[in-house]
């Protein structure tokens, strides 16, 4: 493999969200209504997604990084199986993202513009830390900082 070129790697910038998304008013209050509920019994659930979704939206640029941004799809994905988070459901949360193509923010009340944004920022991740490995010897180094 010694006389064969090393092509470059592509890599895709992170999508960014400007803003904080407060799930727990919403989910809270649709317990509340439909599964007869106290909603305080929630609260740390409610908190432990935010946080996380903090962490994702935020996320290291290592092993790591992807694991979360994993974690928190599948949240995603449990939560749609519970509460109607569409665009015309009641627990429609407002998700903005900036879309690096256009250099504009995008709003959009629907958890699968959320998941959306996600499994790109997983992709685009995992173009990243491809780019940047050194891909000198077969090891594979994880621990990568950018």
């Amino acid at each position: 493999m010694e006389a064969v070129p090393r092509m470059p790697m592509l890599s895709f910038e992170l999508k960014q969200c400007p803003e904080y998304v407060d799930f727990g008013p919403v989910l809270k209050q649709y317990i509340k209504n439909h599964y007869g509920e106290d909603p305080a019994h929630y609260n740390k659930a409610c908190s432990d997604l935010e946080q996380l979704r903090q962490s994702a939206v935020h996320v290291s640029h290592d092993f790591m990084g992807c694991s979360t941004l994993k974690k928190y799809y599948a949240q995603l994905q449990f939560l749609q199986g519970r509460f109607p988070m569409g665009e015309e459901g009641e627990c429609g949360i407002n998700f903005t993202w900036e879309d690096v193509f256009l250099g504009r923010e995008v709003t959009i009340p629907d958890v699968k513009f959320e998941q959306a944004c996600i499994l790109y920022n997983i992709g685009a991740l995992h173009s990243i830390l491809g780019s940047i490995e050194t891909r000198q010897s077969a090891d594979v180094n994880y621990m990568v900082t950018l």
